[in-house]
Parts: C-alpha cells; structure tokens; sequence
C-alpha cells in the first residue's frame, strides 16, 4: 500500500532504552569494571616494572591501588549474587587480600618477613645456583633472567654474578637500583662467605658485614 502523502515511508520512531535494559546495564558496569582492573592487575605483574630510583617509592604505591582496587570491586560483584553474596565478598576478600600480600613486594621495607614468605622461591633460585644454571658471568651486566615463575623475586627479573668465593658464585638479586649506580638486594653464596669479601652491587661496593644474615645461604645488603 503506498504512504499516505505527506509521510516518509522511512521514518522510524527512535528507540529509548527500556527500564529493563538500563538495569542490565547498571549491573554488567561492576563486572565489566572487575575484568578490567585484573587485567591491569595481570599486566603490572607480567611486566616487572623495575624500582628504579625514587621508582622504590612510587612503584609499590601504584601497585597497591590498582590491586586494591582490583579486590574492592571484586568483593562488590561478589556481594551482588543473591543469598549467597555475603559468603562470596568474605571468600573474595580473603582470596584477594591474601593474592595482594602475596605479589606486591615489599622487600625494601621489610626483607626478612618477604624472605620467609617467599621462601620456596629462594630456595629454587639457589637450587639453579647449584646446579650451574644461574651464576654464569655472562654478558649481559645485570645477569641472567630468571624464569618466570622466579621473576618477581627481582627487581628487574634478573640474577647477577658480583663475587667469586672458592670458585663459587655469589648471586644477586636486586630489590632496588639506583642511577646511575648501586643497589641493594638479596645475596646468595653457597657456602660461608668471608666476611670481607667485596661484591659489586652495580657500582656499590657492599661485603657480607653490611647485610643481614637470613638463612640457607641468602643475605640482605644494602
């Protein structure tokens, strides 16, 4: 049948979100903002973003929100599921909370309580360090890169050969680096180290006296 005249057959009414939509919409934003904060959570993670001068300050403290903030949401969407969202936001808080502890380094504050909760991963660094997969001098002045799942347990995702004792390696792990030079970290020497015995923490001078004895071989110099 033909319009009548006067009227545009392709007029179409325009079309307004319905209350329903509006309510999908206000309940996906949460969950659409909790995916976005872990990725960001995953990117800080995998990208080893190093503590770089006033970097030890900032760092940690950027670290910290995006975490922080990546839990809070996440206890919210949690606590939206019905009759059992109070039970969900405790187990999120408790999961999150104890996942944030867990990653965020707080070395430079605190070393020996991060010694002893990351300690299974000393104790990997120091297996390669027996096994002559880690402490090799090689070319790269910083050292090796460690394996992923070890990464985190340096500042910049590397061990480094600054010492020889008796034909063994002492190995370094740099919590904070300065510029142009030094740094300080966790040192391991498989073995007893004379006390004496001077290591080159990136142009800083350091020997055994100046650190603090943790256990099994490793150290905190500064």
């Amino acid at each position: 049948m033909a319009a009548a005249s006067g009227d545009d057959p392709f007029d179409v009414d325009p079309v307004y979100p319905t209350a329903h939509g509006l309510r999908v919409v206000r309940r996906m934003a949460p969950v659409i903002g909790m995916v976005a904060a872990w990725a960001l959570v995953g990117g800080i993670e995998l990208v080893d973003i190093p503590n770089i001068s006033l970097g030890v300050l900032i760092v940690p403290l950027v670290e910290a929100a995006i975490w922080t903030a990546a839990v809070g949401v996440t206890i919210y969407v949690a606590g939206m599921v019905r009759r059992i969202g109070a039970i969900l936001a405790v187990i999120a808080a408790l999961i999150g909370g104890l996942a944030f502890g867990y990653f965020t380094n707080w070395s430079a504050l605190e070393p020996r309580s991060y010694y002893e909760v990351h300690r299974w991963g000393f104790a990997e660094v120091a297996d390669l360090v027996q096994r002559g997969e880690l402490g090799t001098t090689g070319d790269d002045y910083y050292g090796q890169r460690l394996p992923r799942y070890l990464a985190d347990l340096s500042t910049n995702g590397r061990a480094a050969t600054v010492a020889f004792q008796d034909g063994k390696p002492v190995v370094f792990l740099a919590q904070f680096m300065g510029i142009p030079d030094d740094a300080i970290g966790f040192v391991y020497f498989d073995g007893v180290p004379d006390s004496d015995l001077l290591i080159d923490l990136f142009g800083y001078p350091a020997t055994f006296a100046d650190g603090e004895q943790l256990g099994d071989g490793w150290w905190y110099v500064r």
